[in-house]
């Protein structure tokens, strides 16, 4: 199935690791697909970009897919930055 988690907000470093132990509970249910809605997210720093890139790893494993779903300006240019935007699935 496919999981989809709307993120507002900031994710940093005092937010990220509450998202990856949400994601980790959300995705302890066995969906091998989850979408995250990132369009309210104002701001994306290197934690919050390592959960995605944790979660990407997870879901790889279980032949699964993370998909960021309407990036906000800040979220894009934060992963063509880092080059994320070429290994991550981005719908527009």
């Amino acid at each position: 199935g496919v999981c989809v988690v709307d993120v507002r907000g900031e994710v940093d470093g005092a937010t990220a690791d509450v998202l990856q132990r949400h994601l980790e509970e959300v995705l302890a249910g066995g969906d091998q697909n989850l979408t995250l809605d990132v369009a309210d997210v104002s701001f994306v720093d290197s934690s919050g970009l390592a959960v995605l890139i944790t979660v990407h790893r997870l879901l790889g494993r279980r032949s699964g897919q993370l998909v960021l779903r309407r990036p906000s300006p800040g979220v894009m240019r934060a992963l063509r930055v880092t080059g994320l935007d070429r290994s991550l699935v981005i719908q527009s």
